[in-house]
């Protein structure tokens, strides 16, 4: 459960939703991993199960929709507030609260109409407005499909997703319809919901090819442009020390806060300021103090946020004097 996720329930029915724009991810951080059709009054509880795979900063890049009935998709029904989450968390989104706390034992992290849901509905997960995992066949009405959840579950295999827009029924396994009774809480039903136990191996691998080629351009008196060439990567890190050469590498498992202004980025021992940690190969530096020598280095890394694997033998490296005032 997101410990932290929410100190109290919303509830969002009708409205516009709004995507953050001017972030960038190359795959979702988030992961369908379950849904369920209760035994209890009114078919409750009624939700899903979301698992963070990395660190994400800012939730509300993402939503969820259901697709009712085999209706098609309805877009982003519901989004998540402006909160990070943590690796290893799964968020739970429910209909209603009191009877999945009965259920479960615990309270839900969201509450929203769009879990409305019965048995033979699909579910999506947006990120910026696209879909980026996707839970039964949003065209077709699920009764006497063989991913039908009605008074069961679907619940993800370990290490398979998010599937993009995409079902794949072979990576899901069921309980089968109206196995959810026996019981009003889940320990106690014919086939317990395995809440909480999907797992996410992430393979991390050094890079073996380093930035090359750094190149100094458009230098002012406060400012220059930074390219190279870059490695094999799944990103970098640009590190730039005024007056000296840079004393320190980047560790392991940390993820840096940049900044293109100079000496906001985060500093690394005495000096070394991160100014660039993203996947492209260039970017423009400011904040710099007119007639001074600068040093410059790019690190290349290997894994997601929280894990990275820095190659710090041979970086790509280069000094530049920026120009002096008039």
């Amino acid at each position: 459960m997101l410990s932290d996720f929410l100190k109290f329930h919303f509830l969002l029915i009708l409205g516009t939703f709004v995507v953050v724009s001017g972030v960038t991810y190359g795959q979702s951080d988030l992961v369908l991993t379950a849904a369920y059709d209760g035994p209890l009054t009114g078919g409750t509880p009624k939700g899903v199960e979301i698992y963070v795979i990395n660190d994400t900063p800012d939730l509300s890049i993402y939503g969820v929709g259901s697709a009712n009935n085999g209706g098609g998709s309805d877009g982003v029904e519901f989004t998540f507030p402006a909160v990070g989450a943590t690796a290893g968390d799964f968020i739970y989104i429910a209909s209603e609260s009191p009877q999945f706390n009965t259920f479960f034992g615990f309270a839900p992290d969201c509450i929203n109409a769009v879990m409305f849901i019965n048995g033979d509905d699909a579910i999506e997960l947006f990120q910026n407005g696209s879909v980026v995992d996707v839970f039964g066949a949003i065209n077709t009405d699920g009764t006497g499909e063989p991913w039908e959840y009605l008074d069961g579950w679907a619940y993800r295999n370990d290490n398979t997703g998010p599937d993009g827009n995409t079902f794949i029924l072979g990576n899901w396994s069921f309980s089968g319809t109206n196995e959810l009774e026996g019981g009003n809480t889940n320990t106690t039903t014919d086939s317990p919901i395995p809440i909480g136990t999907f797992q996410y191996a992430t393979t991390c691998v050094l890079p073996s090819s380093a930035a090359t080629n750094l190149n100094i351009t458009g230098i002012t008196s406060t400012s220059a442009n930074l390219n190279w060439a870059i490695g094999d990567g799944e990103g970098r890190v640009v590190i730039v020390k005024q007056g000296s050469a840079i004393d320190a590498t980047p560790s392991d498992n940390t993820s840096y806060l940049a900044n293109s202004i100079f000496t906001l980025g985060e500093e690394i021992g005495s000096g070394n300021h991160v100014v660039y940690n993203g996947t492209e190969n260039s970017f423009g530096l400011t904040g710099l103090t007119p007639g001074q020598v600068y040093y410059a280095e790019v690190f290349e890394y290997g894994c997601s946020p929280g894990q990275e694997l820095y190659l710090t033998s041979t970086p790509a490296s280069e000094v530049f004097l920026v120009e002096p005032t008039d």
